[in-house]
């Protein structure tokens, strides 16, 4: 990791309080709002898993699709909210464009 604390040897999932790095969803959503531009309804497309504070963050500002290759249960985080909220907003690829249509 990048920060002190992703290059600590905390668990993984916690001391996310003195993390400093900023994931590429949440870039996303920063860079949106600083040039005035909404995410309502928007498509993301993801490399891997999104962290439950990027799903969080992404359903909030109202984009409808993360969109992934393919999709696999999450290894981390077992976790209601992380599966209500991965079920609602994970779409596979495949999926995505066929419901596009």
């Amino acid at each position: 990791g990048g920060c002190g604390r992703c290059s600590s040897d905390l668990p993984r999932g916690n001391g996310y309080e003195l993390c400093m790095c900023i994931h590429a969803e949440e870039n996303v959503i920063l860079d949106a709002a600083k040039r005035g531009i909404s995410l309502d309804g928007a498509v993301v497309y993801v490399n891997g898993w999104p962290c439950l504070w990027c799903l969080c963050h992404m359903y909030q500002v109202g984009i409808q699709w993360v969109v992934m290759r393919t999709i696999e249960p999450y290894p981390y985080v077992k976790d209601t909210n992380y599966d209500n909220l991965f079920q609602q907003l994970v779409r596979r690829e495949e999926e995505a464009i066929r419901e596009s249509t």
